[in-house]
């Protein structure tokens, strides 16, 4: 069992950059989730007043 986990840390450090491409990615999908799921930050364009330009 012992010799498994190093192997698979071996492996980890030769596929690191695409694994934390994964992870990455991943993380990003959950934010963009979590930040649809928060009704003020969705709705935020209709909540905003229009900008008043300068005379």
């Amino acid at each position: 069992m012992k010799n498994l986990f190093f192997a698979f840390m071996l492996n980890l450090k030769i596929i690191g950059v695409g694994l934390l491409d994964i992870v990455i990615g991943l993380l990003a999908i959950v934010g963009t989730i979590a930040a649809y799921r928060y009704p003020h930050l969705r709705l935020l364009e209709e909540e905003l007043p229009d900008a008043i330009p300068d005379s």
